[in-house]
């Protein structure tokens, strides 16, 4: 008996042809399918999110954990995307909650085609909390802009741009060029000025409103707690500097007479007109400056080395004068400060330009008038 007869069948009975398919079939239909479940992405998962209660017009980060993450993967809360998705690994995730309404919303994410997973309920946006709210005004600069951005920068804008906002710009300067200030190892108190290439920032003076957590404690606007140094969000994606933090109430305006010391390179830079680093308006303005005088007195240092302090003394030559230095100040529980700085007979005071740095003592603070005289 031939295996393959005349007409082409197997053993006398099966058609060679449809033998094979069979066999193709049998064969190639469970590889595929162990291919596909060896090579198919796991499904993606939603665990939680953290913070999953804001309050609304705050824009913190929300740190997401899940199953399986994978990059270019989209976020959606609600009906608003986020700028950006930052997927740190296969189980964490992180992105800038974009401005939204009081309510509740989903979380989903998205691949370039479809839906991948969803998380029901996952961010709640309460109402502002009851209770006294803090007014202040911080100092700083909004960075990161283009020249439309910048141009949105004007005084009496709101964030969000509709009446009631609670955060309002109430000073704006020209844009200027985007320098970011970064510490080149941490944990020093060195910074590097580093400019950015076509983007702008624009310095300006904003109210803002927070809620204390209690006495003596620091206050949180839009989730960042405030402090020089730290970047806030505004609502509508602007991210703003601070410089320095004044209470959202009316300054008191005085005329300081402090008393500069120090070497006469810097003393004699002093002059009639400079102003503070700090640059808003009521920052210390120099207006008059005297009796200056060369003293003789000595500089005292002190080496160590191999756990041995050595000090050591110098003659030395040092330069002081009276200067009258207007500036506006506010109240503090321990009476009227300026930049962290005291503003009373006998307290210390650093006055900082561009080209100059100059320390001295207070002698005598007094208040002045609404047509700009010391009464």
């Amino acid at each position: 008996m031939t295996i393959v007869d005349q007409r082409g069948r197997l053993f006398g009975r099966f058609n060679l042809i449809d033998t094979s398919l069979v066999i193709v079939l049998l064969v190639f239909v469970p590889l595929a399918y162990a291919a596909y479940r060896l090579f198919r992405p796991e499904a993606v998962k939603i665990v939680s999110v953290e913070p999953s209660h804001v309050t609304v017009g705050q824009q913190p980060r929300i740190r997401l954990h899940g199953q399986h993450l994978r990059p270019y993967l989209r976020a959606q809360v609600g009906g608003a995307q986020p700028h950006n998705f930052l997927i740190e690994s296969p189980d964490n995730g992180e992105f800038v909650l974009p401005e939204l309404p009081t309510g509740t919303f989903d979380l989903a994410l998205f691949d370039e085609v479809q839906e991948v997973a969803r998380m029901e309920n996952a961010i709640t946006v309460t109402p502002p909390a009851a209770g006294p709210h803090v007014g202040l005004q911080l100092i700083g600069a909004f960075f990161g802009l283009d020249e439309a951005g910048a141009r949105e920068i004007v005084k009496g804008r709101r964030f969000p741009n509709e009446p009631g906002a609670s955060t309002e710009v109430l000073e704006a300067g020209a844009p200027r060029e985007d320098v970011r200030r970064v510490r080149p190892v941490v944990g020093s108190e060195a910074i590097v000025s580093v400019p950015v290439p076509g983007s702008v920032q624009v310095p300006a003076t904003i109210r803002a409103v927070c809620l204390p957590g209690g006495e003596n404690q620091n206050c949180a606007v839009n989730g960042t707690i405030v402090s020089p140094g730290a970047t806030v969000a505004v609502p509508g994606g602007f991210s703003f500097v601070i410089d320095g933090v004044r209470a959202d109430a009316p300054p008191t305006a005085v005329m300081v007479r402090i008393q500069f010391v120090g070497q006469p390179e810097a003393i004699d830079l002093i002059a009639a007109g400079d102003v503070d680093a700090w640059g808003w308006s009521g920052a210390a303005r120099v207006v008059s400056v005297g009796n200056r005088q060369i003293r003789a007195g000595q500089v005292s240092r002190q080496v160590s080395s191999a756990g041995i302090v050595e000090s050591a003394s110098t003659p030395e030559r040092f330069a002081s004068a009276d200067a009258d230095v207007e500036l506006s100040a506010d109240q503090t529980p321990t009476g009227l400060g300026y930049r962290s700085m005291s503003v009373k007979p006998g307290a210390l005071f650093t006055f900082e330009t561009s080209r100059y740095v100059a320390r001295g003592a207070i002698l005598s603070v007094t208040p002045v008038s609404a047509g700009g005289r010391a009464k």
